[in-house]
């Protein structure tokens, strides 16, 4: 195929993957579990804090799932400050995301489809976020439309576009700031360099770890054009100014931020971690769930990978390449070195890696790119048909993702469905679940999955039920061993759900 041709099939397949796309980031919102954490966004836009949802709800009392869900949207007095007051509790995210899904409240009191939507939303700006990007890094057009076309039908990003969390808009504003930096070392004047001042605030209020980005840009800079980097270090300034109430925050509660977040730091095998690595590089362009890596697909990416990183270094501009390369060893160092050094599972959490994962994706995108303008026909028409192959495992892996009740960023929630189910089949169920370091989340995802009138007790930890007069069959949600000893006293105790997350009573005849 000449490149005549080529100029005008690419942007075509790439608008025809822009309108897929979105019509998959919309489609089945509510067709997937409501998982443990997306359950607290709804708890802290709604304005409570942990503590105050667990010394309110976890009195053992009864509670129906209609009742709990009460805490999963605001009250009809509730405001803007008391959806900051819950925001404030947890202060190691960026408010910014939490505050626009606060706006989906004002169309549904649904939970779900209230912090859901407004992630799809957000996740459309990547498109031209993207093109702008590529616009600044290479100046070139019919690149602009191979990324567009990989972004849009990207498992991945898909995947955190139905996500009721911030890491849609985090990877807009990944992108977004760094084009803001080419463009104000571009024209270098006065309102290039606000627009990268506003942008990085934005970015700072939507993940904390858009920090690192001042790191990436400061060192390319320095390598690139000394002369600009006042005027650099003035909008950085700017930003850090703007972000210090939230930045004094975090300061503030760092023990507490600590506490939360110590299962980082948990070891785990290097096998599963490795494992983790390749499903985060294959998720990329395709995804069937799985929790292992299929080989031939890792292959496959890994070849597009190298290649891509080779072209880049080969024949991309020198200001895109050195900026593409430092931003690759910086955002995967700070998440995958300490986990080699000092043990941990940072990086086996894909989201963590989002920035780098991006710039992978820039780097296969240049490799695809240069192959079709290649002088050679026979490399354009792989290069082609590698690419329109990347877009359909994208439209098969997003089909698949929309059909699907689960799938693997769901975590420790993702067999609450089952949960729900066996819970449903019962007659006159009653659901005891005890206070504990993943309770008060999981209760609150199982609420969304039940029957509105299935009963609950959210249960203080000395909490020894008066089983005789609960009426009902009783189940456990990941009891205590005490509780469940005391449980055991009028009957037998029996898992009914794998990994012991869910139990029933069978009373003594």
């Amino acid at each position: 195929m000449n490149r005549s041709h080529l100029n005008r099939i690419i942007p075509l397949l790439a608008l025809l993957a822009v309108v897929l796309g979105t019509m998959l980031r919309f489609t089945a919102l509510d067709g997937k579990v409501y998982w443990h954490d997306e359950a607290y966004t709804a708890l802290r836009i709604s304005g409570y804090s942990s503590a105050d949802y667990v010394g309110t709800a976890f009195t053992n009392r009864i509670y129906t799932a209609e009742e709990l869900l009460n805490f999963q949207h605001p009250s009809a007095d509730s405001g803007l400050q008391d959806a900051l007051h819950g925001l404030m509790s947890r202060p190691e995210h960026g408010p910014l995301y939490y505050l626009l899904a606060r706006v989906g409240f004002l169309f549904t009191d649904d939970a779900l489809m209230a912090t859901r939507s407004v992630a799809a939303l957000l996740s459309l700006l990547l498109f031209p976020a993207v093109m702008w990007l590529w616009r600044e890094l290479f100046n070139e057009r019919l690149g602009a439309w191979v990324i567009l076309g990989l972004i849009a039908l990207s498992p991945f990003q898909l995947v955190y576009a139905q996500e009721a969390r911030q890491y849609s808009l985090w990877a807009v504003m990944t992108i977004a700031v760094c084009a803001a930096l080419l463009r104000a070392r571009r024209r270098d004047d006065l309102p290039a360099w606000v627009l990268y001042a506003v942008l990085l605030t934005i970015g700072l209020y939507t993940h904390l770890m858009l920090s690192v980005l001042v790191l990436v840009h400061a060192l390319w800079l320095v390598w690139e054009s000394r002369a600009q980097f006042k005027s650099f270090a003035l909008a950085v300034l700017a930003a850090l100014l703007l972000f210090s109430p939230w930045l004094w925050l975090f300061q503030s509660g760092l023990r507490e931020v600590g506490y939360v977040t110590a299962w980082m730091e948990l070891v785990i095998p290097f096998e599963r971690l490795s494992n983790a690595w390749g499903l985060h590089l294959v998720r990329q362009f395709v995804d069937t769930a799985t929790m292992k890596v299929p080989q031939p697909w890792l292959y496959g990416v890994l070849v597009l990978l190298f290649y891509g990183l080779y072209r880049t270094a080969r024949s991309a501009p020198i200001p895109a390449k050195r900026l593409l390369f430092i931003m690759l060893i910086i955002t995967l160092g700070v998440v995958v070195a300490p986990d080699l050094i000092n043990g941990g599972r940072r990086s086996q959490e894909a989201r963590y890696l989002l920035p780098a994962l991006l710039v992978m994706m820039f780097m296969v995108a240049y490799g695809l790119a240069h192959a079709l303008n290649s002088e050679r026909s026979l490399q354009r028409n792989l290069a082609l048909g590698v690419w329109c192959g990347l877009l359909g495992l994208g439209l098969w892996s997003g089909l698949n993702f929309i059909q699907a009740d689960t799938w693997w960023n769901k975590s420790m929630s993702s067999d609450n469905r089952n949960v729900a189910r066996l819970i449903d089949a019962a007659e006159n169920p009653l659901v005891i679940c005890p206070v504990g370091d993943i309770n008060p989340g999981e209760v609150l995802s199982v609420a969304h999955e039940v029957n509105p009138k299935t009963r609950f007790i959210l249960a203080q930890a000395d909490y020894q039920p008066d089983v005789p007069h609960l009426k009902g069959e009783i189940f456990l949600i990941n009891p205590t061993a005490e509780i469940k000893q005391h449980v055991g006293k009028f009957g037998t105790v029996t898992e009914v759900h794998h990994q012991g997350r869910l139990w029933r009573l069978i009373p003594a005849p």
